[in-house]
Formats: C-alpha cells, structure tokens, sequence
C-alpha cells in the first residue's frame, strides 16, 4: 500500500511538472485583430504557484490568467475581457465582446526568459485596485 502511494504522488508531481513546462515561457504571437489586420507581439507565460493556474502577459500591457485542460490552454482576461485558447501545438482562438467570430493567434515558443528580455512591455488597461505596474496576477 505504502509503495501505491507514493508511485501515484510521483506521478501526480510529474504530471503537474510536465504540464507546467509545457507553457511555460515566453512566446512570439501572430494574430488577425479585431478589425481582421494582422499583429505581431509577444507573450510570457508562467505559473501561479501552489496552483494549477498560468499568468498570461503580453507586451501590449493586456494580461491573463489560464488554466490547461486536457492539453489545451484556455484563458481569460484579467484587465480586460476576452477569451483564449491554445492548443499544444500553439494554434489557438480568442473572442472578445462584440466579436461575433473568434480570431486566430499562434504562439511560438522563444527562448527568452522573461517578457522584458526581447520586448519592452507597454501599460495596458487595468481593472480597479490592480496599478499599470502590477505586471502578472498574484492570488
């Protein structure tokens, strides 16, 4: 019984190790806007600790918080509202109020450590209580 346990606990941190390095990162972005131009950009990813949680923060000051289910990325905004998703392969779709399609955007992994390393990271719009400069979500 003891060895069952602890085989299911190292799978259990493996699993969520695995899943955390999956996304972690910071990634180049090419997307249609809502207007249907397209952009370019780039987004870092990093976990919540002692979660199951991603921060999402991109160089136009629009960040997020995602949570990966059956290998997809699925997110949402935290200073504004949209909605996203990502496959593993770095394919994805978002939607946002007043849209009545979702746009594509892809996400290729660079080898950059942090946001600020290959983009300088502008304001963007914040909800109540959370300052510009607050940069990821804390929990």
């Amino acid at each position: 019984m003891k060895k069952l346990v602890i085989t299911i606990a190292l799978i259990l941190v493996t699993s969520t190790a695995y899943s955390a390095d999956r996304w972690t990162g910071v990634y180049t972005t090419a997307g249609q806007d809502v207007d249907g131009t397209p952009y370019t950009g780039f987004v870092e990813i990093a976990p919540i600790p002692d979660t199951t949680l991603y921060n999402l923060r991109w160089d136009s000051g629009v960040f997020g918080v995602g949570y990966e289910h059956d290998g997809v990325l699925i997110v949402i905004g935290a200073n504004q509202p949209f909605f996203a998703s990502y496959k593993k392969d770095g394919k994805g779709l978002w939607l946002t109020p007043g849209l009545t399609s979702p746009r594509p955007e892809r996400l290729t992994k660079t080898k950059a450590k942090t946001l600020e390393e290959i983009a300088p990271v502008r304001p963007g719009p914040t909800p109540a209580g959370i300052p510009h400069d607050h940069g990821l979500i804390s929990l």
